[in-house]
């Protein structure tokens, strides 16, 4: 195996921040409550994005970080505008909202090229907008765009993952990815488990590794190793990705101390260079 491309990493989840250009209300105001939050209250570049001499940074997908819920595709503008490196673009707008407004919404993405797929949060209670009857002709047409749905909830919320099983059968060919692991913890664990086992029956749904920072877990916390254990085995090795969560993960370690916590967890290379990189590229449909 190419040495060179082994170390390469995409990285499908991170954020970059710049608070004088964007509204970012959740950030500006702490909202979540997460002791640590200070820490990532700044702008963040790609220059930021600092790993061991022994990774590359092949490229990564940005996801929507709040820069502006009203004109949500001022983000991705901004971002082409500014940042010329290899990315892709997920950006925001409402599952659950009338289908002709959300058509209106996706074209208006469609006009930039980075632009690969969209992210709606629903945590919570939030989780139950994915039940409204609206959902089933947005997947549609997110479907026909060949584009990608960034699922975040709870899956332990056993209705809100047979929905979106349901969803994942009546759209074969929709990409579905779940965001940080499926918000799993170690009191929901066994109901997690059930829910896992049930998503990864579907060939078009994957799974990021990511996110064990917005409940302050360690890096060396045990859990994570059984959390990775755990997707490896339900999902297999392609639908598996690391991802950073960027810079919210740095209230816990540093990028380059989280990427080789990654590369640690792995039992050989070539899983590390499906879950690092290859697994990432095929998904958001990175030609290179």
């Amino acid at each position: 195996m190419d040495t060179q491309r082994n170390n390469a990493i995409f990285d499908p989840h991170l954020h970059l921040f710049d608070l004088d250009e964007g509204d970012y209300f959740w950030l500006k105001n702490a909202l979540p409550p997460w002791p640590k939050i200070s820490l990532i209250q700044r702008n963040f570049t790609p220059a930021d994005l600092k790993l061991p001499v022994h990774f590359q940074l092949d490229g990564y997908a940005h996801i929507e970080a709040g820069f502006n819920n009203t004109h949500p595709a001022a983000e991705i503008a901004f971002l082409e505008q500014k940042y010329k490196r290899a990315h892709c673009a997920i950006s925001y707008t409402q599952i659950d909202q009338d289908p002709h407004t959300f058509k209106e919404q996706i074209q208006d993405f469609s006009r930039y090229a980075t632009f690969v797929g969209i992210r709606d949060i629903s945590e919570g209670a939030d989780a139950e907008r994915l039940l409204k009857p609206e959902v089933v002709s947005n997947f549609a047409l997110l479907e026909r765009h060949q584009l990608i749905f960034e699922a975040q909830f709870e899956l332990h919320q056993h209705p809100i993952t047979k929905r979106l099983c349901d969803l994942a059968k009546a759209c074969p060919t929709l990409n579905i990815v779940l965001n940080h692991a499926g918000l799993v913890t170690a009191e929901s664990f066994d109901d997690w488990h059930t829910a896992i086992k049930k998503l990864a029956r579907f060939d078009n749904i994957a799974i990021k590794y990511s996110g064990f920072e917005m409940i302050d877990l360690p890096l060396n916390e045990p859990f994570r190793k059984t959390v990775l254990t755990t997707l490896v085995t339900h999902f297999g090795e392609n639908r598996v990705m690391f991802a950073s969560n960027f810079p919210i993960c740095l209230m816990t370690s540093s990028y380059a101390s989280l990427w080789q916590q990654y590369y640690d967890l792995c039992p050989n290379k070539a899983l590390w260079q499906k879950l690092s990189f290859a697994n990432a590229k095929r998904i958001y449909q990175i030609q290179k």
